[in-house]
């Protein structure tokens, strides 16, 4: 038995409910961890979806400007442009030839459209 004041503690005293502070905030702790590496693991991988889906939207452009034969040139300043003639000459000159992206666009939407050059 051991009397009030004593400093000796039975072996069943050391697991018991009042003794075990310091675990708890150990695994406490190791469960933040767990959950912290969960979440940051979970946001990098819609972090890198989010841009490999914007970043085709780029590829797209680069086989636009890529492509052969067409009016279309995002480096040389070309488009189709609505109507019979470019806008006023400071702004767009025409570029001479047949553009089979021009003409589908014409045909497409019934209406004429021809290939202009900006200066």
């Amino acid at each position: 038995m051991q009397k009030k004041g004593s400093t000796e503690h039975s072996s069943a005293g050391l697991f018991s409910p009042n003794r075990k502070k310091g675990a708890e905030m150990a695994i406490n702790t190791i469960i933040m961890v767990i959950l912290g590496l969960v979440v940051l693991v979970i946001l990098i991988l819609v972090i890198r979806q989010q841009v490999t889906k914007g970043a085709s939207k780029y590829t797209e452009i680069g086989e636009d400007v890529t492509a052969t034969g067409g009016c279309y040139s995002l480096f040389e300043g070309r488009s189709c442009v609505k109507g019979t003639g470019c806008p006023p000459p400071p702004d767009m000159v025409t570029v001479p030839g047949t553009w089979p992206d021009c003409q589908a666009k014409a045909e497409k939407q019934k209406t004429s459209f021809v290939c202009c050059k900006s200066k």
